[in-house]
Order: C-alpha cells, then structure tokens, then sequence
C-alpha cells in the first residue's frame, strides 16, 4: 500500500483523519442468524440514513477473516474501498468474544495476538495507527494489542467494552459514537454520548500508547519484583510479551 494512495494525514487533531470511513467486519453466530440479529448491518444501516462512509463484509472464519483484512494487492477487499471511498478505515469488528478474543461464527476463536497479527500492516501504513471499535463482549481487552515490548508501534487507540454488552446497547452505543465523531465532535466527547445514549457505562476509549506504557511499566516493576525476591540484577524482559488476561468469558 502506498502512502501517497490515500491522505492518511490527521485533519481534526484527534490522530484520526476526519474524512475516515468505518470497515465494518461482522461474523453473527447461528443464533444471531435464525433470530435475524446482525448489529453489523444495523448499524450500515443508520450509517447510509447519516450519510457516513463504510463497508460492510462478513467473515465467517479464520481464513475469511484474513482476507477481509489483507492488505496485500489491490485486489484485495479492504485496498479495493480504501480507494473507493479515498480515505483511511477505521476498523469495526461485530461479533462475539471474551477476554481472550473474538469468536467468529466458525466457533474459531482469534486471539487479540493474532488479531494484531492481522491488523498490523494497516497500523504500520497509518502515520499515527489504527482506530480499532469492537461491538463485542469484553472489547476493551483488545488494548492488549498495543501491549508489546521494544519499538513496535501501539495502535492509535480502542473503542469497546469492558464487560458484556448487548447487542442493542452496542448499536445504539457505535451509532451515537460515529454520529458526533463524524460531525466534528472530540473522541472523548463521542465516547461520552455512546454510554449516556446506550446505558451501557462500561464503554471506554483507551489510545495504544497509554497502553503501551502502562504494559512496560507493569513489566519493569514484575521484573524489578522478581530481582530483588532473588538477589539478582535481573534485565528487562524481551517482548512481545503479553500481560495475563483480565477479565471474564462472555
């Protein structure tokens, strides 16, 4: 992918450019499907009523997945609407998870390590990373992403959940966050309106690079823990390391 493709520049001072569309990535279970419930179209839907920019594609397991997120020619789905719409993606990813991951509806589960996997060369392409929303039970846990040692680049920021949320919290929550976001509005303020809009008050934004540093600080201070119970000068731990899962299974 070529920088000079697409302005990738940020326009609105949040990090992220303002004329971003949202990648919408959803992957129902069975049950989702025979009671008619995909959060992923409802909410294209309420973004075309806006006339906010997205894309819409399903990925119903792991290889799907992959290449929803591939990067690698400009055959490839997500190149193809980053140059239709002239304009970098934020990635939103519809379906279930824990604090383990996302479970696609394969009943694979992807772990946030080999998510970032996946999303990494977007990351890279972006000059201050990728904004990354999930409508998925224990969502925020996808910070973890950014939760590596050494020089790699946290991605800009998440936007989920800590806790279980329901699907109608999740799409009255997206739908007023992309709302204020798109019109200008300041990230922490559109986070903000989606939990007093959804109820739902485990909605958090966290940027990458907060993550990034509390991450090595809780490994320098494990690190510093363990050489003074041993006697020993011990060095810092190599990454990438990931910090023990918080949280519980939805």
């Amino acid at each position: 992918m070529r920088q000079d493709s697409v302005d990738a520049r940020p326009k609105n001072g949040s990090g992220m450019p303002s004329n971003s569309f949202v990648y919408i990535v959803e992957s129902p279970s069975s049950a989702d499907l025979f009671d008619g419930r995909t959060e992923g179209r409802a909410l294209c839907e309420a973004m075309s009523m806006a006339g906010h920019a997205h894309a819409y594609t399903v990925a119903g397991d792991r290889l799907h997945l992959q290449k929803a997120l591939s990067v690698a020619s400009s055959e490839d789905r997500l190149i193809r609407e980053w140059q239709r719409h002239q304009a970098p993606a934020v990635m939103h990813f519809s379906m279930h998870g824990n604090s383990d991951g996302l479970q696609l509806m394969s009943g694979e589960l992807v772990t946030w390590h080999e998510l970032r996997g996946m999303l990494l060369p977007i990351n890279d392409f972006l000059p201050n990373g990728l904004l990354v929303c999930f409508s998925s039970c224990s969502g925020s846990s996808g910070t973890r992403m950014s939760m590596y040692l050494g020089d790699s680049k946290p991605f800009w920021a998440v936007i989920g959940s800590y806790d279980d949320v329901s699907w109608s919290d999740a799409l009255v929550g997206f739908t007023t966050f992309y709302h204020h976001w798109f019109k200008g509005g300041a990230v922490a303020d559109a986070v903000t309106a989606m939990r007093m809009a959804s109820g739902h008050s485990q909605f958090i934004f966290e940027a990458g690079h907060e993550s990034k540093r509390a991450y090595e600080a809780y490994v320098s201070q494990r690190t510093s823990a363990a050489g003074n119970a041993l006697g020993l000068g011990l060095p810092s731990l190599p990454g990438p390391i990931m910090r023990p899962a918080v949280g519980t299974v939805s």
